[in-house]
């Protein structure tokens, strides 16, 4: 039910006015220090050099051979999140939603319309493409989850904690909705969701085997 209300704009135009209102009828933090300098572009900086890492740790399993049963977990979360950004970057291309900033009532001119509205295919604001860079992390939970099951947990806050904090100063900015960092996370969970449980089907041993 909370879903279909986000997903449905009911709380976007409400959460983004509240901001708006809250700036003196300004996105009074658009260029903040901490919200454009800080969040957006040296949290952009420090998710290119998580992914780097990742990227040496695979290569770390071919030249350590105790690190070998970490490479498939390892390329699975490389490859997670490769995905998971990726098809937020496709559906922003041909979204058609403006970004709160371009609303009318919200310091611009468009009409607001909602993710079920007709509009033309065209590039747009929705998903959230920085905040897809936080949520992406939540694939760390299922890596986690297969090299060391008891930090899974807190392969998630990461995740959780770097998407909300991405997603938020976007919001404060006047860069998204609401709606479109829920849908965003929602992305970056399914994609790792489903490897993880691609990789546990094909390890379960044929019907009929010999136990």
């Amino acid at each position: 039910m909370t879903l279909t209300v986000v997903l449905t704009g009911e709380w976007d135009m409400r959460v983004a006015s509240w901001v708006y209102a809250w700036g003196d009828n300004a996105w009074s933090y658009k260029n903040g220090f901490w919200t454009e300098q800080i969040i957006h572009k040296a949290g952009r900086a420090v998710t290119t050099v998580g992914v780097l890492t990742v990227l040496v740790l695979i290569a770390m399993t071919y030249l350590r051979p105790r690190l070998r049963g970490w490479r498939g977990p390892a390329i699975r979360l490389f490859t997670a999140i490769a995905i998971s950004t990726a098809l937020v970057s496709i559906l922003k291309r041909y979204s058609g939603l403006d970004c709160p900033w371009s609303i009318a009532g919200l310091g611009g001119s468009n009409p607001y319309l909602t993710l079920f509205d007709f509009r033309p295919l065209k590039s747009g604001c929705f998903p959230s493409g920085h905040a897809s860079s936080g949520y992406a992390w939540l694939a760390l939970y299922f890596f986690f989850a297969e090299v060391r099951v008891k930090h899974r947990w807190t392969g998630l806050a990461v995740g959780m904690t770097v998407g909300l904090l991405f997603g938020i100063g976007q919001q404060l900015r006047g860069a998204h909705f609401l709606s479109h960092d829920v849908v965003t996370a929602l992305i970056c969970w399914v994609v790792p969701a489903s490897l993880f449980m691609l990789r546990a089907r094909h390890r379960q041993p044929p019907r009929g085997a010999a136990g």
